[in-house]
């Protein structure tokens, strides 16, 4: 049976490989940070911006979770990414494609590959939220987006 070693331990579990070499704690061993933020359905506009978190330089993005107490309607959609508060040309989907988001009560994992498979980020970022195709609903009711970071 042969034995491969994936990309991320070569050089540190491979026994053939002199010098050992220290693992990226940012995928092998390193620390998991979460940014929690609530969005109170508010009735926002198409278009609108919601900033969630600010992610140090440093960080890796892992994956994200929403919850919602009540779905954010079926025309609405939520793109999670860069916010323009950020210098450069932000990419507001980054995180996550806009989409709707029709679960209620059910955490729903969302992560775009580009994403996790990038690297840290060298600068501080802003995260948001923006609505596209339609407002959020108007209610007492609430999402939250959760996003997991590694830090080396």
């Amino acid at each position: 049976m042969a034995v491969t070693y994936a990309a991320e331990v070569a050089n540190t579990l491979d026994s053939s490989v002199l010098p050992k070499q220290m693992a990226d704690g940012r995928k092998q061993g390193g620390r998991v940070r979460v940014y929690e933020a609530t969005i109170e359905y508010d009735g926002q506009a198409s278009g609108d911006e919601i900033i969630l978190a600010q992610i140090p330089a440093g960080s890796k993005f892992l994956y994200g979770v929403l919850t919602a107490s009540a779905t954010a309607g079926g025309t609405a959609t939520i793109a999670i990414g860069e916010s323009t508060l950020n210098s450069g040309t932000p990419d507001p989907d980054l995180l996550r494609s806009a989409a709707t988001f029709t679960a209620a009560d059910t955490p729903t994992m969302f992560g775009r590959s580009t994403a996790v498979e990038a690297a840290a980020s060298t600068v501080d970022k802003t995260i948001s939220a923006v609505v596209g195709a339609a407002s959020l609903p108007d209610s007492a009711n609430s999402l939250v987006v959760q996003l997991y970071y590694a830090n080396g």
